[in-house]
């Protein structure tokens, strides 16, 4: 991967470099990195996607962006595959072949597991069965973005976790809060994206600072 191909001007794709460098640690397995946020429409999806797409067409990387937010799914009606079979049908059902619900979105190597055909927010708390899901993906991909409620249960067996916090609007105890919920998760925080972050001079001058 050559950092002449970053587009520079994009704010994740520094985040993708260290997600990159952070692969090596864990091949030959794939690497989960859970992504959540302390409030609804703090941006988690959008950066979920966004990082996707980036590390997808800066590498040959293999790249799934699961979602699992029984309550909303937008990753799955943004790529209008809401009620298609999905995560919480491949816990529920052993037999179920992973690739058959599995899509690609592109660019590259890069696909979505939807979050399912009637989904719950309790369909995640079997607990064998969500590990069974997750270490099927990594054994399939190389990076596995997931769009994750504060406390889902897949956090636990993610390797890294992200919070999303929008500018000038959470408050830091909040998030502090939301760790604390994640018992045993916390330890896994890999930083925090500061999104929709107001620049009161140009990006491109304020990027020279």
């Amino acid at each position: 991967m050559s950092n002449s191909r970053l587009p520079v001007d994009d704010v994740f794709s520094p985040l993708a470099l260290t997600l990159f460098q952070k692969r090596e640690e864990c091949r030959p397995q794939g690497m989960t990195i859970y992504i959540t946020s302390a409030h609804r429409g703090e941006g988690k999806t959008f950066c979920v996607n966004r990082l996707g797409r980036i590390c997808s067409a800066l590498s040959s990387l293999k790249v799934l962006l699961i979602d699992a937010d029984m309550d909303h799914g937008g990753l799955s009606k943004k790529f209008t595959a809401d009620e298609a079979p999905g995560l919480v049908d491949l816990v529920d059902d052993e037999s179920l072949a992973f690739q058959q619900v599995v899509r690609e979105i592109g660019p590259g190597n890069l696909c979505l597991l939807p979050r399912g055909t009637n989904a719950r927010p309790g369909d995640l708390y079997r607990f064998e069965a969500v590990e069974r899901v997750i270490n099927e993906a990594a054994s399939q991909f190389d990076l596995i973005f997931v769009d994750g409620a504060d406390a889902n249960s897949i956090a636990r067996f993610a390797d890294h976790l992200i919070w999303v916090v929008e500018s000038e609007k959470t408050r830091r105890e909040v998030v502090v809060a939301g760790l604390a919920k994640m018992d045993g998760v916390g330890d896994k925080t890999l930083g925090v994206i500061l999104n929709k972050r107001k620049f009161y001079i140009p990006h491109w001058l304020y990027s020279r600072l």
